[in-house]
């Protein structure tokens, strides 16, 4: 569960927020901003949503 503080507005995320990439998070509020941001940037939404490792857990 990605954690720590959003890239787009500063709010503190504890839960549910969009990981966007390895140290990037996005609160729920700016998700939409975020989903929009990633695509622009040609990152893919499942890379950027992945646990660490790269593998996601059944």
């Amino acid at each position: 569960m990605p954690q720590g503080k959003c890239a787009f507005c500063g709010t503190f995320v504890t839960g549910g927020g969009t990981a966007m990439g390895k140290h990037s998070v996005a609160c729920t509020a700016c998700t939409p901003l975020a989903l929009k941001w990633l695509e622009q940037h040609a990152v893919p939404v499942e890379a950027a949503t992945e646990p660490a490792g790269g593998t996601r857990a059944n």
